[in-house]
């Protein structure tokens, strides 16, 4: 009865295919929600850019912002600092930011679901919304699904393609606690939505479809996670998007050895600064290893250690122009 597709918010139209939201809302005519996931990691402005811009693209579609964290990860800083605010502990704050944050979710869901189906439709029959729950991997389906549930009932990975399976699971009324469906009948609560789990797709997408080559480069996926990072066969050509964005040898403090890697940064001189910092070694005294420095950068970014976004269409090539999506900003 309902659509959620879940986007990470450092790149949402990567994750949007148009596709998909033609098929939904014009040939299905199902009410569409996008979840903004992973909202902690960037700036309230660019939150409230990037939902002006949206709300204008999709008209009909509702919007709602996601996070497990009470407060933003963004902040000072280099890769160390980041990583240690990402992977603390949750708080006592943080658990009840994502039982609120998880509510809305579903409130939305509940809601346009209401808005969209008389009383007397068969949607609305047997008294609670099916939801399902599309989107790529990495971006977050089964954190919020397992929120919204209230227990862990969907595994979660940084794998791609971890979710292998349709998986259907229900939400009792005020619990917010998953159940199995054979306790559906005679277990004394109310249900108040089906919650369906689907495996992650990437398809092809076409960003300008008047060029030959208008399609996303394969590197911007495998720095937004789209892509498996142990079947990555050469990093330097994600690295080198990553920075025209970002100041990486900054982020990783790396101090820059002109006689081995040149006078001025490159892909091959910040992996290999990396390398020889981190005693990364092809062999035991054997030469640096780039392809491990590289495939840690790039698995920094997919985790948000190292902050790689992209501004609405409107504003992307300024931001560019000025470097100004670092850590510091």
């Amino acid at each position: 009865s309902v659509v959620v597709i879940v986007v990470d918010i450092r790149n949402p139209l990567l994750h949007i295919p148009i596709a998909l939201y033609e098929y939904i809302v014009h040939d299905m005519k199902l009410p569409l929600v996008l979840v903004l996931n992973k909202v902690d990691l960037v700036s309230q402005e660019f939150i409230d850019e990037w939902y002006g811009y949206l709300s204008e693209k999709f008209p009909t579609t509702k919007i709602v912002g996601y996070t497990s964290k009470a407060k933003s990860t963004l902040g000072k800083g280099g890769v160390a600092h980041r990583r240690k605010l990402i992977t603390s502990h949750l708080t006592k704050a943080d658990r009840q930011a994502t039982l609120v944050n998880s509510r809305k979710v579903l409130d939305v869901c509940i809601s346009v679901w209401k808005e969209r189906y008389t009383v007397d439709s068969v949607q609305r029959a047997k008294g609670y919304p099916t939801i399902g729950f599309v989107g790529h991997p990495n971006v977050g389906k089964s954190s919020v699904l397992n929120s919204i549930i209230g227990s862990k009932v969907v595994s979660v990975s940084r794998t791609c393609g971890h979710t292998k399976h349709w998986q259907t699971h229900f939400v009792r009324e005020e619990t917010g606690a998953g159940i199995e469906e054979e306790t559906e009948e005679g277990s004394g609560d109310k249900i108040i939505a089906e919650l369906c789990d689907s495996p992650g797709l990437v398809f092809p997408f076409i960003w300008d479809k008047s060029q030959e080559d208008g399609f996303v480069a394969r590197h911007v996926y495998e720095l937004c996670g789209l892509y498996p990072i142990p079947q990555i066969r050469e990093t330097f050509s994600a690295i080198r998007i990553l920075a025209e964005y970002v100041e990486v040898e900054r982020l990783y403090n790396l101090k820059q050895d002109t006689e081995s890697y040149g006078e001025e940064w490159s892909p091959y001189g910040i992996i290999g600064t990396l390398a020889d910092k981190k005693g990364y070694t092809l062999s035991k005294g054997g030469g640096p290893d780039l392809h491990r420095a590289g495939l840690e950068i790039i698995r920094d970014v997919v985790d948000g250690y190292v902050l790689l976004v992209w501004n609405p269409p409107a504003t992307d090539q300024k931001v560019k122009e000025n470097r100004t999506l670092s850590h510091e900003d």
